[in-house]
């Protein structure tokens, strides 16, 4: 998995764990189930984020915040290669 693939798939969990945090507020009656599967989609999305989310060359984690650039700002080789 590159790194672009790796920033998508977290995003998408993170908003779907976002998506069941809004379920949980609009229900008088939280299910144990709705809880769990809330905790085990950030869990999932942090983990693909630090595990995958690295240069390619250097193996360097990448900035979380913003675009990470065209070259890594470790090993300053592009990213895209």
């Amino acid at each position: 998995m590159n790194y672009r693939m790796a920033r998508i798939i977290s995003l998408v969990l993170a908003l779907a764990a976002m998506g069941c945090i809004w379920f949980l507020t609009m229900s008088e009656d939280p299910n144990i189930l709705l809880v769990a599967t809330t905790g085990a989609l950030f869990i999932s999305a942090l983990a693909v984020h630090l595990i995958f989310y690295r240069c390619p060359h250097c193996r360097k984690r990448l900035p979380s915040r913003g675009h990470p650039g065209e070259s890594c700002r470790k090993c300053g080789k592009k990213l895209d290669s």
